[in-house]
C-alpha cells in the first residue's frame, strides 16, 4: 500500500533524499543561477547567463539518460542503473492512474460554494459538483499549475475541476441552466415546507382538527436532498419557517400540497 511521508521529514524517505543529493552534485552545481554558485563582495550570486525552462528540460532529460545508462555505481557492484534492472526479474506493478494522481500532487481541503470550488484565487468547476454546496472537498494539485485540480470526496476521486473562465460556451449555458433549475426548485419546496408547518401549528391558534402531515419521501430530481449550507448560500434558511403571508402567489406544485 502506498502511503504519503509528512512533509519535512527527510529521514523518512532516504532514498528519495539521497536521489535528490545526486541531482544536487551531478547537475545542478554546473548549472547557471545554482544557489550555491560563485558570490560577489556582497554576497550576490555572480551574474551568468539566463536558462529557459525548455532548456533545462531539456539538459536534465539528457543527464538522466546518461546517469542511468553511463554512470557505474560502486552500490551496485559496479554496474549501470539499466544493468540492474534488467536483471531483476521482479514483475512491474503498473500505477493506477488515480493512485497517481493520490501520490504525487499537493492536497489541501476547501469547502464547495454554489459556483464551485474556490482555489488559489480561482474558482474550478465540475458538472459532478452540482448539488454539493456547503460540502468539504479534499484538492489535490500541482503548486504551480492551475491549468486544472482533482477533486476528492470521502476520499475517493471524485472529478476533475477546470477553471470557470476556460469554460466553452455550452459548458457556461449547461451551468447556467443548472443552477436557475436548482434555485427554482428549491425555493418550490420552501413554500411546501411553510405550508406544512402552518397546516400543523394551526389547531393550536384555533380550534380545528389536528391534521398530522408526514413530508413526501425525496425523490432523485427533488431539492429536499439540499442541506442547511445550501439554504444558507441563497438565502432561505430563515424563510423555510415563516408563515405563509395570504397574499404570497401559489408556485408549481402547490395545488397537490393542500390536496392532500
Amino acid at each position: 500500500m502506498s502511503r504519503r511521508t509528512e512533509a519535512y521529514s527527510p529521514w523518512k524517505k532516504g532514498k528519495v533524499e539521497r536521489l535528490n543529493r545526486t541531482v544536487e552534485q551531478q547537475l545542478l552545481q554546473g548549472l547557471p543561477g545554482f544557489t550555491g554558485g560563485p558570490r560577489d563582495a556582497r554576497g550576490r550570486l555572480v551574474e551568468q547567463e539566463r536558462w529557459t525552462l525548455g532548456r533545462f528540460v531539456v539538459a536534465f532529460a539528457d543527464w538522466v539518460v546518461s546517469y542511468n545508462t553511463g554512470y557505474a555505481h560502486s552500490a551496485l557492484a559496479a554496474r549501470t542503473p539499466l544493468e540492474v534492472w534488467r536483471s531483476d526479474p521482479t514483475p512491474v506493478r503498473a500505477l493506477e492512474h488515480q493512485e497517481a494522481r493520490w501520490m504525487l500532487l499537493a492536497r489541501t481541503t476547501h469547502v464547495v460554494q454554489k459556483d464551485g470550488v474556490h482555489h488559489n484565487s480561482e474558482i474550478y468547476f465540475a458538472d459532478e459538483l452540482w448539488g454539493m454546496a456547503g460540502e468539504e472537498v479534499g484538492v489535490a494539485h500541482m503548486p504551480h499549475d492551475g491549468r486544472w485540480i482533482e477533486i476528492f470526496h470521502d476520499g475517493r476521486w471524485l472529478a476533475t475541476g477546470y477553471p470557470s473562465s476556460e469554460l466553452d460556451e455550452d459548458a457556461r449555458v449547461r451551468a447556467l441552466e443548472r443552477r436557475r433549475e436548482d434555485e427554482k426548485a428549491l425555493r418550490a419546496w420552501a413554500r411546501r415546507a411553510r405550508r406544512r408547518a402552518q397546516l400543523r401549528v394551526a389547531p393550536i391558534t384555533a380550534p380545528g382538527e389536528i391534521h398530522e402531515l408526514t413530508p413526501p419521501p425525496p425523490r432523485a430530481d427533488s431539492a429536499s436532498s439540499y442541506g442547511g449550507a445550501t439554504l444558507r448560500l441563497l438565502g432561505l434558511e430563515e424563510q423555510v419557517n415563516r408563515p405563509l403571508e395570504e397574499d404570497e402567489p401559489d408556485g408549481p406544485g402547490c395545488e397537490e400540497e393542500w390536496s392532500r
